[in-house]
């Protein structure tokens, strides 16, 4: 053993060399004696400590004052700790952290001070780093907007950050310990509790309550927790607070704002729809008895004057249209209502009318139409004829020399659709480059035509446009001033029907000849309305029966049996809904066609009421207008030829239905029973005037109808029914969405034959 200063008693140096702790003895502040542990922990092996060597020069500097202080007090025998922990600087410059205890001894006859070293340098680094880490912690939890919290098994509080004072003016001692519950508002309380039960299974979905504070009043708060675990054991929960007072404020005040909006939208549109029709009703009658008259003219200023009675009211007419169509546009309220179509009948209509306006102002009037232009397609027919018809008027009205070219292409992606695009090009005065950005917005007329030269209202563009964008496409222009201009209308995705369509246009002899035995009923408190309608349908060869209000037309229905039934919807006293519910629980009348006579538009009826009827005769009402619903719902003398065009059998059979009944057992008899109740009394009515029209975006309405009651009752059939429609509908088989249509009463008596079954 290496000695360690001068000592005769070899046991103590055998002993305090097998120890791993560090020994020193010093006296008068130097060093006597030191171990070999005492040299590993406080230098390096082999060197640092040296005996006779100063007692400071091992304590770290910042320490010295202290350990100094000790020494003294320990000479002079006062008490100063018998332990403690000091810092030590090594002989490579190393700093150790030592926990050092020391007591006096006998050292050669004179007092010496006998210490014992343990390095705790990795002890202090990790309570140095446990230190910084709860600091970090608790600064975070005190400077974080969300307060966190846990809670034990029985809702109680255990722990909650202190910024709960900022939240609640509660301090963290006096919320601890309570339940949670004391500070919930009373009408949340209990779903409060039913949350805290799915936490604690494992429900982590954030919930929102009031929760009370110190003064008495509620904050709104969100909290988001989970299960505290320990071991395998839930022993309560652990989430976080955020105040949402002024996120909820927020919301009560977007709230109010929209229904604020929604009721301006309430009565702009109940005064739409008024103003609609109070004009509409007067316009129909100047329109459809000049009509009237000019077909019976023999005097030439009478004809004039007539024809300038009816210009005079077409205009204002298309004026009222268009603010309307605006108006829904712009509230959202306006519905593309796709169906089989003919592009070549829109364009030829289209020549039709603007041909002659163009010759006779000089302008020469062109159009092409591609050979591969489908002759049947999907689209809302109407709405793509108004755009086109605005983009050719115009071209027709700016342009006083010159020509006027439409073109017509079809760009096929596959056989079942495409893309189509018409472009109308003029020679007129064109759209001055600083009108490009704004000639689309509403009520703007380009700047060249600020002397009124052209009539309009600025509206026909913007119209055009917005309507273009609602059926997937849109409009672009190409204009140079005093040249002319070229508007072109692009819609992509256009299905194509494989099946044509082609329309009727038989003369007036025909209908006489068809309709001669049937009879027409026409209620309406309008005299004008009610005379001039009577009047083209006597002109087809109709009987007719007038009714001035409901009450005589219930009268007369108790007597008469008319082939076709004419409402007014806006009837005072009862109104047409009314009139047509009623007719409609008739047995004897329920399958006469009953129309709409009406000056409001589609949109304006609520969709609840316009089941109740076969079809809509808008006012103003045309001729042409008149004999197409004829033609559709009035078979007449060419009964047997019509049903022969239209009938049709199914293809399926009910053992369709027979994999679908797995949910229809005998324990749900009573929901089964209030099933089938439910689809023949309204769903069944409903089919009795899809089956006939076969107007698809009512068809896919019933669809979606039928699989939201079949998820909603868990009955799968449905759901199965559903989507067998919708299907044919997208992919536009239309022999298959017959077929399926026709399935509906198989269906329902498939399902009474299961509900007897029970029995």
């Amino acid at each position: 053993m290496e000695k360690r200063g001068t000592t005769g008693d070899k046991l103590f140096n055998s002993l305090t060399e097998l120890t791993s702790t560090g020994i020193i003895i010093y006296q008068d502040n130097k060093l006597v004696y030191f171990n070999k542990a005492a040299q590993n922990i406080m230098s390096s092996p082999g060197g640092g400590l040296r005996i006779g060597m100063e007692i400071w020069e091992i304590v770290h500097p910042d320490h010295r004052t202290r350990a100094r202080e000790f020494a003294l007090r320990r000479q002079r025998g006062e008490k100063v700790p018998s332990r403690y922990e000091v810092k030590v600087l090594c002989e490579d410059g190393t700093e150790k952290w030592i926990d050092f205890a020391a007591g006096l001894i006998s050292w050669k006859g004179k007092t010496a001070v006998l210490g014992t070293a343990v390095d705790i340098t990795s002890r202090k680094k990790y309570e140095q780093e446990l230190y910084s880490s709860r600091e970090k912690y608790k600064m975070l939890v005190e400077n974080l907007n969300e307060i966190i919290y846990t809670l034990d098994k029985r809702a109680v509080i255990t722990y909650v950050s202190p910024n709960i004072r900022a939240l609640s003016g509660y301090t963290a001692d006096e919320v601890k310990g309570r339940s949670f519950i004391d500070f919930v508002h009373p009408d949340d309380k209990g779903e409060r509790l039913q949350q805290f039960i799915k936490v604690l299974s494992g429900n982590i979905e954030p919930s929102e309550y009031r929760f009370l504070k110190k003064n008495g009043e509620y904050v709104w708060i969100r909290t988001r927790g989970r299960p505290l675990i320990k071991g395998s054991e839930v022993v309560g929960v652990q989430g976080v607070l955020t105040d949402i007072t002024d996120l909820k404020e927020y919301q009560q005040e977007l709230l109010r704002s929209k229904e604020k909006a929604e009721a301006a939208e309430k009565a702009k549109s109940a005064f739409l729809a008024n103003i609609s029709h109070e004009i509409r009703t007067p316009l129909n009658a100047i329109l459809g008895f000049s009509e009237i008259l000019l077909d019976q003219a023999d005097d030439q200023n009478q004809e004039k004057l007539l024809r300038l009675i009816s210009s005079g009211g077409k205009h204002l007419l298309s004026l009222i249209e268009d603010i309307l169509d605006l108006s829904r546009i712009e509230a959202g309220r306006f519905d593309i209502q796709p169906h089989p179509a003919s592009i070549r009948a829109i364009m030829d209509e289209v020549n039709m009318i603007y041909f002659e306006k163009a010759e006779s102002k000089g302008v020469h009037f062109y159009m092409n139409i591609s050979d591969n232009v489908p002759e049947t397609v999907y689209i809302d027919e109407s709405r793509l004829k108004q755009v086109i018809l605005n983009l050719v008027d115009n071209a027709v009205k700016f342009t006083s020399q010159g020509s006027v070219n439409i073109e017509v292409s079809f760009f096929y992606q596959n056989n079942k659709k495409g893309d189509l695009a018409i472009s109308v090009k003029d020679t007129g005065i064109g759209v001055p480059e600083g009108d490009y950005g704004t000639i689309f917005r509403p009520f703007h007329q380009q700047s060249n035509q600020l002397n009124r030269e052209y009539e309009g209202t600025g509206l026909g563009l913007p119209i055009s446009s917005r309507l273009a964008n609602l059926m997937g496409g849109n409009i672009t222009m190409e204009s140079k001033t005093g040249e002319g201009s070229v508007f072109t209308i692009s819609i992509p995705d256009i299905p194509v029907i494989n099946n044509h369509y082609q329309s009727k246009k038989p003369g007036i002899e025909r209908y006489k000849e068809k309709f001669g035995s049937s009879t027409a009923m026409v209620a309406d408190d309008s005299p004008a309305s009610l005379e001039l309608l009577c009047h083209l349908l006597e002109n087809a060869g109709m009987d007719v029966v007038r009714a001035e209000n409901a009450k005589m037309a219930f009268e007369l229905l108790d007597k008469e049996r008319p082939s076709i039934i004419f409402i007014d919807i806006m009837m005072p006293d009862i109104d047409g809904f009314q009139v047509a519910a009623r007719i409609r629980e008739n047995p004897i009348l329920e399958n006469t066609p009953l129309i709409a006579y009406t000056a409001l538009s589609d949109d304006q009826i609520p969709g609840d009421k316009r089941v109740l009827f076969d079809d809509i005769l808008h006012k103003p009402v045309s001729g042409a207008a008149l004999f197409s619903i004829l033609e559709k719902h009035v078979r007449g003398d060419e009964a047997t030829e019509y049903a022969a065009e239209t009938v049709f059998e199914p293809q399926a059979n009910p053992g369709e239905f027979a994999g679908k009944v797995g949910d229809i057992t005998s324990e749900r008899t009573g929901e089964l029973a209030e099933l089938v109740s439910l689809l023949e009394n309204e769903y069944l009515p409903v089919w009795k005037v899809l089956k006939d029209q076969l107007v698809l975006f009512r068809i896919k309405e019933f669809a979606s109808r039928l699989g939201e009651l079949g998820r909603e009752k868990r009955f799968s059939i449905l759901v199965y029914y559903s989507d067998r429609l919708n299907k044919d509908i997208e992919d536009l088989d239309i022999d298959s969405l017959k077929d399926g249509l026709l399935l509906f009463p198989v269906l329902l008596d498939f399902l009474k034959k299961h509900l007897a079954s029970f029995g």
